[in-house]
């Protein structure tokens, strides 16, 4: 007679067998590191992103997804979608196809739940995954695009701040914010960027509550308003069209990728 194997057994070897490490390259594009971005909102964030992918072409492969969660969620679900494995360099492997991804980025707003925010960050980090945050919304970092702000202006107002700063209409309907970032690009992309790239690197330089973020300690990051770190994600997309200070920044950050970069476009 045969032995029946319990019900709890068989779906941990259903568990094992769906999740086995497959054969796989480090891209689609043999040779090209590739990037998976995480958005907590689905048309501002994934937009603006679809947008920089063109500057990237032929050194960076970038997947993006628009979650439409919040922040600790959203890194759930990355935790959830992925796992790594870790031999000369670090990758992250998606368990339903088996790409591999060098880096994974979670790319969210404060929100009003402090708790949750500064979780997300810890819990980020301590898996390895990149986190661009923005205090208090993403909007701040539009705002950089056209002057330095170090003042803490309410999230509720940037619509109408960037209205006033762009001459144009803001919100984060597909279409209006569409619009909003085809002007951006029509300004800015990709060769005048020191401006916003400096505002940024300045703020984050100069916010006294929270000068780093930490895996070893839980830092308020709830509290650094304003702050962003979308500036690293950018650099690193846009990083053909940085200047020699700005690749050397950047390049501090994340020298791995950045080495692979140097080779593919030298």
């Amino acid at each position: 007679m045969v032995k029946k194997i319990p019900a709890e057994t068989r779906k941990k070897q259903k568990e094992n067998k769906k999740y086995r490490p497959k054969k796989y390259s480090c891209s689609r594009e043999k040779g090209i590191p590739a990037i998976f971005i995480y958005t907590e909102g689905i048309n501002t964030e994934p937009i603006y992103f679809e947008s920089l992918k063109r500057y990237a072409n032929g050194y960076l492969n970038i997947k993006i997804h628009g979650c439409g969660i919040g922040h600790l969620s959203l890194v759930d679900q990355a935790v959830e979608n992925f796992y790594t494995k870790i031999d000369e360099h670090q990758v992250f492997v998606e368990r339903k196809t088996g790409d591999v991804f060098r880096q994974i980025w979670c790319v969210f707003d404060r929100d009003d739940f402090k708790a949750q925010f500064n979780n997300a960050i810890h819990k980020g980090l301590s898996c390895k995954y990149e986190i661009a945050f923005s205090n208090p919304c993403f909007e701040l970092w539009f705002y950089l695009h056209k002057e330095y702000q170090s003042t803490i202006i309410d999230k509720n107002n940037y619509k109408k701040c960037l209205k006033d700063k762009f001459g144009l209409e803001y919100d984060k309907s597909k279409h209006v914010a569409q619009v909003f970032i085809n002007k951006l690009h029509a300004d800015y992309y990709p060769y005048n960027l020191q401006d916003l790239f400096r505002n940024a690197i300045n703020l984050e330089k100069n916010n006294m509550l929270c000068s780093d973020c930490s895996t070893m300690q839980l830092n308020n990051c709830f509290d650094c308003d304003p702050r962003t770190k979308v500036h690293y994600l950018v650099m690193l997309i846009m990083y053909k069209y940085l200047s020699d200070k700005e690749k050397a920044f950047i390049k501090g950050k994340y020298p791995d990728i950045v080495s692979i970069i140097e080779n593919i476009i030298a």
